[in-house]
């Protein structure tokens, strides 16, 4: 996190889905009152309960191992088959494509670096981000819904948007509703 605030201006504007949401946050979380403000697409906030944390590095260090001993294509099939993904995964070609150039030893390093265990639950410092927060989630990830209900009420300026018809692959699913949500926030 510390390699990416410097080449931030402040001002700038988050964007992030899942990880990339949950970096953002983390970003925010730095340095409450740098940025203009933040779409944050399926976020979690983190895991406040140590066993649950250190639950999750586990879990995580197993996905890890699996990519390593597995490849890529093996990974991807049991992924896709967790539940936050498999009720609402449609067959894309082209990301199909696109997830076969990873190299799977970055990933695992990622997996185990990124985790969610690891990263750090901080709900005093919701408080005090100042910029206006647009929580996005699909309707159909219910999970990811109260997540952000709860993060919703831990921030000052904070709205709820929960696009219908969508799980959690919401720019996946719903891409131009997305497009849209994150051109009005922006325009704000």
């Amino acid at each position: 996190m510390a390699q990416l605030e410097p080449e931030l201006p402040a001002g700038s504007f988050l964007v992030g889905y899942s990880l990339g949401a949950r970096l953002a946050l983390q970003l925010l979380l730095a340095r409450p009152t740098h940025y203009r403000g933040a779409v944050l697409v399926g976020v979690h906030p983190g895991l406040e309960d140590p066993a649950a944390r250190a639950e999750r590095i586990q879990s995580d260090e197993v996905w890890a191992q699996r990519l390593e001993r597995d490849g890529l294509e093996l990974f991807f099939r049991a992924w896709d088959q967790q539940p936050l993904f498999a009720a609402h995964r449609r067959a894309d070609p082209a990301r199909e494509r696109e997830r076969r150039r990873h190299d799977p030893l970055a990933l695992a390093a990622t997996l185990r670096a990124l985790s969610l265990g690891r990263m750090p639950f901080d709900p005093p410092g919701l408080g005090a981000i100042t910029c206006p927060v647009w929580l996005v989630a699909g309707a159909l990830d219910q999970k990811f819904v109260d997540l952000s209900l709860g993060l919703a009420g831990r921030l000052s300026h904070a709205e709820l948007k929960v696009v219908e018809g969508a799980g959690h692959p919401l720019p996946e699913q719903a891409p131009e509703r997305l497009a849209e949500l994150i051109q009005a926030a922006t325009e704000r």
